[in-house]
């Protein structure tokens, strides 16, 4: 598994990022997730669940 970005057939074939057992594209997708909760969380802390603090 690689993250994105990739340099495609320079660091991994095409082959690999869009054969059907790739997982590739739903981990950058759950990346790009992860990222924008953390950015939320670090400008607006009241978003926070309860008993939480940065």
């Amino acid at each position: 598994m690689h993250c994105l970005p990739v340099r495609r057939n320079m660091i991994v074939t095409d082959d690999v990022i869009e054969s059907p057992q790739s997982i590739v594209i739903p981990e950058a997708a759950n990346r790009e997730i992860s990222a924008q909760v953390v950015i939320k969380r670090l400008l607006n802390p009241s978003n926070l669940p309860e008993g939480e603090a940065l």
